[in-house]
């Protein structure tokens, strides 16, 4: 398999280079060494203004492609997390009210947004092939300064997606499909990497997979609502205002004679919290009267 065509090798020393920054005098100066096979890799086309840079096997060997992909992915996205370039990972989340109670409504308060997290927030340290848990992780990322923190794993999907029980294990993961060498270096190209971009595969809608993350965040959540307000000496059909949930059993003018809290849709349509007040508070009122349109034709 002489004809495999990669863009990345490592020198004598272990550096992993990548052809488009190798000049053309370094051809002979040094050595390369494919990544997969540890076999010696050449130069080619370097002056070539029609073919692309690549390495090419030497002598003709058995060497796997797939390894090749696995193993440059978890040295490039090493090298990303070592130089401390910006690396933070963007997914949604559910934000749910943190109160066991309300006194407005008997559903939890939630909604929807995306969370943004600063892996160097967490983590300072990032190791291959370490064992943790019973399993060994592509790529662990620990902090040094914080030993009850539990660690992340990086795991790349070249062809076998990560095994059932790392999965159920609880320890967060993260999957990152790589279909060639352009998925990985468009991985480790990007500061923020959001897990629903979508991407051209058409077997894996997206090139990310989180598991064992916390999806559901609580906290307080100051909703707005509706404040229907009856205040005749200000107006005399009442109105509609926003209040927040601090302010949803406090009056908000000292002499309004009813507040309502509207928790359906009837910000548009007063008639609900009039008749309301018919109802309730026994405050009559002609124009929600089933007769106050209609008109009476006199005899001449």
């Amino acid at each position: 398999m002489a004809n495999v065509k990669y863009k990345y090798a490592c020198t004598e020393e272990d550096v992993l280079v990548c052809i488009d920054d190798i000049l053309p005098e370094q051809r002979k100066s040094h050595k390369y060494y494919c990544i997969s096979c540890g076999h010696e890799l050449l130069p080619r086309a370097l002056k070539s203004e029609k073919r692309a840079r690549h390495f090419y096997h030497k002598e003709e060997v058995e060497c796997s492609g797939e390894t090749y992909l696995h193993k440059l992915a978890k040295k490039l996205i090493k090298a990303k997390f070592d130089s401390r370039r910006p690396f933070a990972i963007k997914y949604p989340v559910t934000i749910e009210c943190e109160k066991d109670s309300c006194n407005l409504v008997d559903v939890k308060c939630t909604w929807h947004e995306d969370y943004v997290l600063n892996l160097y927030d967490y983590y300072d340290t990032c190791t291959e092939e370490t064992s943790y848990g019973g399993f060994v992780a592509d790529l662990l990322l620990t902090n040094s300064q914080k030993n009850d923190r539990q660690p992340l794993f990086i795991e790349i999907f070249v062809t076998h997606q990560c095994e059932k029980k790392k999965i159920e294990s609880g320890i967060k993961a993260i999957e990152v499909y790589i279909k060639n060498e352009a998925s990985v270096i468009k991985f480790v190209e990007k500061e923020i990497i959001d897990i629903n971009e979508p991407q051209q595969d058409c077997r894996f809608p997206y090139d990310i997979s989180l598991y064992s993350f916390k999806r559901i965040i609580k906290r307080f959540l100051n909703k707005n609502i509706s404040r229907f307000v009856f205040n005749p000496p200000y107006t005399i059909d009442g109105y509609i205002t926003q209040v927040d949930c601090s302010q949803a059993l406090h009056r908000i003018r000292k002499n309004s004679i009813v507040e309502l809290n509207i928790l359906e849709n009837w910000d548009s349509d007063r008639y609900f919290c009039l008749k309301w007040l018919y109802k309730n508070k026994n405050i009559r009122r002609c124009d929600i009267c089933k007769y106050y349109y209609a008109t009476q034709i006199g005899c001449n």
